[in-house]
């Protein structure tokens, strides 16, 4: 059960190449196998296959815990968190690279990565990940 104390954002990620149905049961596996791989700290993940005016999402999402200021949370959450994500794009990167598909990555609306042909991009990489488990460091070094 989420603690109501810290805010929930959403780690969405989505196909995005031209697709057929065929995709789907693929990404909705993935899902559950991901939602059952261990105890998340926020809630599972979530599959979501719907259309807006004949665009149509074919992905999931994460929820995890904000810690964007001015939220503050506590350096153990951050850190498990942080290692539900590494998790999480590790395995899409693996379904990425088998499956030869390109998706992308949007934290509450905003852009935040791509992943293709199992390669993950510099801004999940570095800005996201790499940023963020420095910060940890410095947190729990202090």
């Amino acid at each position: 059960m989420p603690n109501p104390d810290y805010p929930i954002q959403k780690l969405l990620f989505f196909v995005a190449q031209d697709h057929d149905d065929a995709l789907t049961p693929v990404i909705e596996r993935f899902v559950d196998e991901l939602s059952g791989s261990r105890s998340w700290s926020a809630s599972r993940p979530v599959f979501l296959n719907e259309s807006w005016d004949g665009l149509t999402i074919l992905g999931g999402y994460l929820s995890i815990y904000s810690a964007l200021t001015p939220h503050q949370l506590p350096p153990e959450l951050d850190r498990r968190n942080l290692e539900e994500i590494k998790e999480f794009i590790q395995r899409l990167q693996v379904l990425s690279e088998e499956n030869e598909i390109a998706f992308e990555l949007e934290l509450d609306g905003v852009p935040v990565g791509t992943i293709e042909d199992g390669i993950v991009d510099e801004n999940l990489r570095v800005i996201l990940l790499e940023e963020w488990e420095r910060t940890l460091k410095e947190r729990e070094a202090k």
